[in-house]
């Protein structure tokens, strides 16, 4: 079921291009990965097929930093993570990430990133898993939109690096060496040779029926990596959030932490908590527990969702439209009240825990190649991330890849290297529409929070019937991204297959208990 490029072309034909670093994807990681890089002396071209979208723009709660010394500590964080990760957390890199945290937030409040305050001080709330108030927020509920915006200005404003609006469809790669990336820009087919390329591409949260991710996110850098032998890591660990939107007819958008950490709860069609007798930090345990709760709630309730109950809110003061914006505008503008006080929700996927395998600095198996964000794993997260982690992980890993490759590779030369480009094909009759229907309907009820092994073998039948799409001919950006969407849902069932327990946000019927075998991270490579 693999496929080893994309395209044919004449390489005498494509055009050519060079530049220090190539980054791949404009969220938080390849913003901050080119701007640290240009900053540092090195030339940069951003590559990204759609400049205002990317899964950071939608991180709604916040970014978790220690900034409260006094009440809150370097250990609590760490403490919090790896307890979230259910025994999967690499602690060198949790310990790196809360360490090395704080400091490049103060960095994206000197650069123009605005925090909310009160009195005076940075405003910090409280989400899942985390044991004080730690998360930092922008306009209430936009804070991945701020980050975005003061990134993408700083790298606008920057000489050194360039932005390119297009599709990068494979890695070029000379002897386990990423020498850069082939890209169609414009309908043009253009080499972009590199001394190293990031891939900052986010997550695949596309192949899911249900998701809170955006239409980008189809794990293009995934594939890519996958495709070109990098090893990958921990797929089968996909994140279920547990309060998407869930009203007939209207996107799976998601209704951030944070509305639970200012103190709504969980409901089920009867108006009653579900949560509190049972867990002791009821709504506020990891976000593992409240999917599965709330999925054996609806189960036991044959409904199709639960209720946050924000009426507690007013209770305490909170103004919610005024707390969540941007969440009480596109519920008003998709014609629900929560002036009610009630938001139907239920789980939709969310974040991939696993990813390109990647060391403490972001480099992965290919020389010449790293990843950041959502696109690797360095098993920062384990089995379950813990809610506003992402982002400080794009942050400071990006970070040490800008430092790494100016120590590393800056001063090298690009050569001039005979790249071989080629693939036979077959014409088939698939189209990328019927394809991605059926890889998303297989990935949402066989590969989904509720798991088996007959429920993993029958996804990887499923997906073996759209395996002759891979051979085919391909000739648009449609194409391509389907193409990467069943390259990644066909590693996300194997890893979910080989992993015989239930751990964090991977959850197995069959297998419902973790067991120690499988605390080190499986690893695939073509």
């Amino acid at each position: 079921m693999d496929v080893s490029y994309l395209v044919n072309f004449d390489k005498q034909s494509a055009l050519e291009e060079q530049t220090s670093l190539i980054v791949l994807g404009s969220g938080v990681a390849g913003l901050y990965t080119a701007y640290k890089a240009a900053k540092l002396g090195s030339d940069v071209v951003i590559i990204t097929k759609n400049w205002q979208e990317s899964n950071t723009r939608y991180a709604q709660g916040g970014i978790a930093a220690v900034l409260d010394q006094i009440n809150d500590s370097y250990n609590d964080h760490i403490r919090d993570t790896i307890e979230a990760g259910k025994g999967l957390c690499n602690e060198e890199a949790v310990e790196i990430m809360v360490k090395e945290g704080p400091a490049l937030v103060d960095e994206l409040m000197a650069i123009g990133t605005h925090f909310d305050k009160e009195n005076g001080e940075i405003h910090l709330t409280k989400e899942g898993g985390h044991s004080h108030r730690r998360v930092l927020h922008s306009d209430g509920d936009q804070t991945g939109r701020e980050i975005a915006r003061s990134l993408q200005d700083a790298v606008m404003d920057n000489p050194r690096i360039k932005i390119v609006t297009g599709f990068a469809i494979d890695l070029l790669v000379d002897k386990d060496r990423c020498v850069g990336v082939l890209c169609e820009v414009e309908d043009s087919l253009i080499i972009y040779r590199s001394k190293a390329t990031v891939i900052a591409t986010g997550g695949l949260g596309q192949i899911y029926l249900n998701t809170t991710n955006p239409e980008v996110s189809t794990g293009d850098g995934l594939a890519m990596a996958y495709r070109a032998g990098a090893k990958m890591m921990n797929m089968g660990l996909v994140q279920f959030h547990p309060t998407a939107l869930a009203y007939k007819g209207m996107p799976k958008f998601l209704i951030s932490e944070a509305v639970r950490g200012e103190g709504a709860v969980l409901v089920n069609k009867n108006g009653t908590r579900f949560m509190e007798e049972i867990y002791a930090r009821a709504e506020l345990e990891p976000r593992d527990i409240v999917a599965k709760a709330i999925v054996k709630e609806i189960e036991s309730t044959k409904c199709n969702a639960v209720y946050l109950d924000i009426k507690r809110l007013r209770d305490k003061g909170i103004n919610f439209s005024e707390r969540f914006p941007f969440i009480s505008k596109t519920l008003s503008d998709y014609g629900i009240d929560h002036e009610e006080g009630l938001i139907p929700v239920a789980p939709a996927a969310h974040y991939l825990m696993g990813g390109i395998a990647v060391d403490l600095n972001g480099r992965t198996s290919l020389k010449g190649l790293y990843a950041s964000g959502e696109a690797a794993c360095a098993s920062l997260h384990g089995a379950n991330r813990l809610a506003s982690n992402s982002l400080l992980d794009g942050l400071v890993f990006s970070n040490r890849i800008a430092l790494d490759f100016i120590a590393k590779y800056n001063d090298n030369v690009i050569e001039d290297l005979n790249i071989e480009y080629i693939i036979s094909r077959v014409e088939r009759d698939y189209k990328y529409k019927d394809i991605r229907r059926i890889i998303k309907e297989t990935m949402w009820n066989s590969v989904g929070l509720i798991r088996s092994k007959e429920s993993l073998e029958n996804a990887l039948t499923e997906l073996g019937y759209c395996a002759p799409y891979l051979w085919q001919e391909h000739h648009t950006i449609e194409d391509y991204e389907t193409v990467n969407m069943l390259n990644a849902a066909i590693l996300v069932t194997r890893s979910a297959l080989w992993r015989k327990e239930s751990r964090g946000s991977h959850y197995r019927e069959d297998y419902p208990r973790a067991y120690p075998k499988y605390k080190e991270p499986d690893v695939i490579r073509r």
